[in-house]
């Protein structure tokens, strides 16, 4: 892979295809390892919110006969606080009941207007389509949400 003028990598896409394959698994490598500390984080978080120890995110990572994962503690726990913590930070922003979007025109011509109501219809229509194994775009933000709340610590929402 060649340097532009810049000094930067080039983009895989820009590439010959048999040059392409071995920089986009370069790259691929390299996202790996400067990210192995933040996976290795996640795993810590998600081991206490679990309150088992995880060693990958799937579910053969569960080590259910290894409940150490609070540091210096040596009593057992009963109650998971910090999964408390997490579902109840999760309930308070993102609500049980799924939010209506909504496309308004106040006191717009009746170009606008009539777009406003189409836009409505197109948005409520594409936010209630089943996302995957979810039932609606709403309860994949939710989860979205736990698994980071969970495995980051942190969690924000833009709009």
């Amino acid at each position: 892979m060649s340097l532009n003028a810049s000094g930067c990598r080039e983009q895989w896409y820009r590439l010959e295809p048999e040059e392409a394959a071995q920089a986009l698994l370069a790259e691929c490598t390299r996202a790996i390892q400067n990210n192995e500390s933040r996976r290795s984080e996640a795993l810590c978080f998600a081991s206490l919110f679990e309150g088992c120890e995880l060693t990958s995110f799937d579910e053969r990572g569960y080590v259910h006969d290894n409940d150490q994962v609070f540091r210096d503690l040596d009593v057992p726990v009963i109650r998971n606080t910090c999964r408390s913590i997490v579902q109840t930070g999760l309930s308070k922003m993102t609500a049980q009941d799924s939010p209506l979007p909504q496309f308004m025109s106040n006191g717009g011509d009746w170009s606008t207007r009539t777009k406003a109501v189409r836009l409505d219809r197109l948005v409520c229509a594409e936010y209630g389509q089943p996302q995957g194994p979810f039932s609606n775009l709403h309860e994949l933000f939710r989860h979205g949400a736990n698994l980071a709340m969970a495995a980051t610590g942190s969690f924000g929402a833009r709009s």
